[in-house]
């Protein structure tokens, strides 16, 4: 089963205003998808247990709840109020230890209580918080209990002793919310209230990453990907989920969930992601396609979604297991989508009137038992003759029944993990074979041009130059601002051709360069198409993206000094590139010619890149500066100008250049938007057809007054259906 194709058995348990809900999003019959549990008092908190048979929920009635996956209830803590540990104030957050023998709650007056359910009372109160706590999480391995609160601090007691071990170190006082652990590295990740992200090392107890106001607003929810410590999710009052890739320090994708997100939660085998509202709304996301909701629930009351949980996943475990492999939140992962168990059994309802109350030690023991994934569970209303015997006086055939059922389910789960490992292989290398078919369908029904780099594609109507800017082929690098070099040499090549009146194409910084060059000496070029080029209002955020121009210059630049310069040959060189994004997106041809001109022989037979990352690096700086210049000068560049842009950049690093792309199109006297459905910001290489089509239609109408203006000012092209 791939990401985004939920089974019957997915749950999600929430809470809105003085209910908590168990949601079943891909029951078939949905008039039974949602079990409501009423509460006297609003809910703060709700979580499943290990084995997904009990819900706890909590709130400001300072009680804990505990429901079958049904909806009946099967008791609460404390008893009543005269029980040990039974003061709690009003709940905000409460986590189960693994196993679910302990139940940790944080409280509006600065405590937590740790709850011992086998013995059914409260085994630690802790009361070292200054404020009211906000989050409480246990570590994977059980040895601490990890709280942050109101005040800021973030504190760990031993779980064991109960005991205060220590305070993780903090630049800030901001109230910390919505801690989460990685399952598969030694780290702790955790939002603020300024927007801020922040990941701590638990090895050395430092500050590993800040992310500085990712957010404009409080973070509501933070967690790493399931199976990739390397992203982190996070959800804030600003209405957006964002993805953050911490290898690269940047956003890697953004989801406008459209009303404040007020809590978020992945499923632990990276299938799904939640998130819920302030208007009382939970929607549903694949990740791999993260701008359409697969399902949304509108809470009854419409009041917000306070907190929601996952119910675990059969194979989450076996995620953790191959964490090697691809994540459907990891961008390097190919397209690759996360494996899934054999479902767990169906839910129970039970009825309006069910008041069961059976001892808690009983449901605590059963908690960490789980049944063989090839057999069913039993009910516990099952008639008689379908439980198992149980006395010791069991016949041989009967022992041969149970024997010949376990060797079947034996075989049953060997069958299931040789599927599940087929899938995984399946689905990573499903992306290459798309994209395979695909340039081969385009190949074959337009005669081969997509064949052919974006300037062959021009050369039967225009003559068509490529500019050697220094630094990035065979001319040397010079000192000073890349970007003004590069403008200098177009207009000097302009000069020497004798050009004047010619066109100007231009991508990303050769667009910065293009629209420098015309704002220099107007008049130089007829026209420009410049697509998705480096402009910036340097008043302003970038568009909607949470990065400042220089954090985003800076993302890239270090980056850029991370790409490896030499290889053992051109073809070695080439196969890195085609296994590489962006290459993997690119055109064959264009990564081809990359490889060709890019590269240099060396004396000692190895080959090296022409564009060194420092000086690569250096462009990344400057024009992040240029661009704001560019910027200010925008409503007096008269040249008529296309700016085009990718319509699927939100999955992208560079999304915030189509964003900035429509503002910097509305500014220009003379300025148009074509946006290409279906492609990125690298869109040239991607689809150099569709580019070339548009840019010849482009240039014929610029040659004439009339026909320019005759065009629309903003067009959405449609990605052509093969």
């Amino acid at each position: 089963m791939s990401a985004g194709s939920g089974t019957a058995s997915d749950a999600l348990a929430l809470c809105s205003g003085s209910s908590a809900f168990i949601w079943q999003p891909f029951l078939p019959d949905e008039a039974n998808a949602l079990v409501e549990i009423s509460h006297e008092a609003p809910v703060a908190a709700v979580q499943w247990n290990q084995n997904n048979k009990v819900v706890v929920s909590a709130g400001a009635a300072g009680r804990l709840l505990l429901h079958y996956n049904g909806g009946g209830l099967m008791g609460q803590l404390p008893k009543d109020a005269g029980s040990t540990g039974g003061d709690m104030a009003a709940i905000n957050s409460i986590c189960f230890s693994r196993g679910s023998k302990l139940l940790a709650a944080g409280c509006q007056n600065a405590r937590i209580h740790v709850w011992d359910l086998k013995r059914q009372a409260c085994k630690h109160v802790h009361a070292e918080h200054k404020g009211a706590v906000t989050s409480v999480a246990y570590s994977p391995d059980d040895t601490y209990l990890g709280s942050a609160s109101v005040s800021g601090e973030i504190l760990f007691h031993l779980t064991q002793e109960g005991t205060c071990a220590f305070a993780l170190p903090m630049a800030s006082s901001r109230p910390k919310r919505s801690l989460h652990f990685s399952a598969l590295e030694s780290l702790l990740t955790g939002g603020a209230d300024d927007g801020s992200l922040f990941v701590w090392d638990m090895q050395t107890l430092e500050t590993r990453d800040t992310y500085a106001q990712q957010h404009k607003g409080p973070v509501s929810s933070v967690c790493f990907s399931p199976a990739s410590p390397n992203i982190l999710i996070s959800a804030g009052h600003d209405q957006k989920v964002i993805l953050l890739d911490r290898r690269i320090d940047n956003v890697v994708a953004t989801v406008e969930v459209g009303a404040p997100v007020t809590s978020m939660g992945c499923k632990d085998d990276g299938g799904f992601l939640a998130a819920g509202t302030a208007g009382g709304v939970v929607v549903l996301y694949d990740p791999r396609k993260l701008t359409l909701p697969l399902r949304k629930l509108a809470c009854p009351g419409g009041q917000l979604v306070n907190c929601l949980h996952w119910h675990h996943s059969g194979n989450a475990k076996l995620l953790r297991r191959s964490a090697a492999g691809a994540s459907a939140f990891d961008p390097s992962s190919s397209g690759a989508t996360p494996i899934a168990a054999p479902a767990p059994p169906q839910f129970r309802r039970a009825g309006a009137s069910a008041t069961l109350t059976p001892a808690l030690q009983a449901a605590q023991e059963g908690m960490s038992r789980q049944p063989l994934a090839s057999q069913p569970a039993y009910r516990r209303d099952a008639p008689e003759h379908a439980q198992l015997p149980t006395h010791t006086s069991t016949n041989a055939a009967t022992l041969q029944a149970i024997q010949a059922m376990v060797d079947a389910g034996m075989q049953s789960m060997r069958e299931e993990i040789r599927h599940l490992h087929m899938d995984v292989i399946r689905h990573f290398h499903e992306h290459q074979l798309e994209m395979t078919a695909l340039v081969e369908s385009v190949s074959s029904r337009q005669d081969g041009l997509t064949q052919q780099p974006l300037a062959d594609l021009l050369a039967d109507r225009f003559h068509c130059y490529g500019v050697d800017m220094p630094g990035q082929g065979d001319s040397e690098h010079a000192d000073g601002n890349t970007i003004e070099h590069f403008a200098a040499d177009v207009l000097n090549i302009v000069d020497t051709l004798k050009l004047e009146g010619c066109y100007a194409l231009g991508h990303s910084s050769g667009g910065t360069t293009a629209m420098l060059a015309e704002q220099k000496r107007p008049g130089t070029f007829r026209a420009l198409y410049c697509y998705e080029p480096v402009i910036y209002d340097p008043r302003e955020p970038l568009g909607n993206a949470p990065l400042t121009t220089d954090r985003a210059a800076g993302c890239l630049a270090k980056l850029a000094l991370k790409r490896r310069r030499r290889f053992l040959s051109q073809d070695a060189a080439l196969q890195s590139f085609l296994a590489r994004p962006p290459f993997t997106c690119f055109h064959p041809s264009a990564v081809h010619m990359y490889v060709e001109h890019g590269t240099r022989l060396l004396p000692d037979g190895s080959w090296e890149l022409k564009c060194q990352p420092e000086t690569e690096a250096q462009v990344y700086l400057d024009v992040a500066e240029v661009g704001q210049r560019i910027f200010e000068r925008l409503a007096n560049t008269r040249c008529p100008t296309v700016i085009a842009a990718g319509c699927d950049a939100s999955k992208h690093t560079f999304s915030y250049l189509a964003q900035e792309a429509v503002r910097t199109a509305s500014i220009l006297p003379n300025g148009r938007l074509e946006r290409f459905e279906g492609t990125n910001h690298f869109g040239p290489m991607h689809d150099p057809a569709r580019l070339a089509q548009r840019i010849r239609i482009n240039f014929q109408a610029a040659e004439e007054e009339a026909r320019w203006n005759s065009l629309p000012k903003s067009v959405l092209l449609a990605q052509s259906k093969m």
